[in-house]
């Protein structure tokens, strides 16, 4: 955990000098979520988590193609909009039925936190209850 909250760190930087980047984060972000290690868990828990490792895969693979560095994108997308004028329309389609399993997903997790008892964890950053 100490790791991803360092590389959250860097991204806030990253972030406030480039907005795009945040569609780039996501990927990295999940890159260190599937390092979690799972053994020992509780059968329900491993599951739940397995299951969000998976939408958070489907939700990456948006960004197939798609440039690492956040400066490159919009340029990109316009290259993409000339071979496809529909591709915008096509792309915000998905990310809205992504978005639709990504809440499921959130809730599933939150559901666990609860049961589990880790659902006030907090991070260096988070405000305190």
């Amino acid at each position: 955990m100490a790791a991803l909250n360092t590389d959250s760190k860097k991204k806030e930087v990253e972030l406030k000098a480039n907005p795009l980047a945040g569609l780039l984060v996501f990927r990295s972000m999940v890159t260190g979520v599937k390092t979690v290690q799972t053994d020992g868990l509780p059968d329900d828990l491993k599951a739940a988590f397995s299951e969000a490792i998976t939408t958070l895969n489907r939700t990456t693979e948006v960004f197939d193609g798609w440039p690492d560095k956040p400066d490159e994108v919009l340029a990109y997308l316009k290259e993409r909009m000339k071979e496809d004028p529909r591709y915008m329309e096509n792309f915000s389609a998905k990310m809205n039925a992504m978005g639709k399993e990504m809440d499921a997903m959130s809730k599933k997790m939150d559901e666990m936190g609860k049961k589990y008892g880790f659902d006030n964890l907090q991070t260096a950053d988070s405000p305190s209850k």
